[in-house]
């Protein structure tokens, strides 16, 4: 199992990283996602998983398939 840490889009959680295991990582895409603070489009990186949840973190697309590719 390898978990990589990664950074949510989403402020108020009790924590602003996420560990995700890449084991479930179906597919990886980026996405433009409006800034609550200032509503301009800022590009996003989802994260689709097995469980059907996808994740978004500020990370670039190609960071976090690097990431995610280290593991092998």
């Amino acid at each position: 199992m390898s978990l990589h840490h990664l950074t949510n889009v989403y402020e108020g959680n009790a924590t602003d990283t996420i560990a995700i295991n890449s084991e479930y990582v179906v597919s990886v895409y980026e996405t433009l996602y409006p800034d609550p603070n200032t509503n301009e489009l800022i590009p996003v990186t989802n994260i689709f998983t097995t469980n059907s949840i996808t994740y978004q973190v500020k990370e670039s697309y190609l960071d976090v398939v690097s990431k995610f590719n280290s593991d092998y």
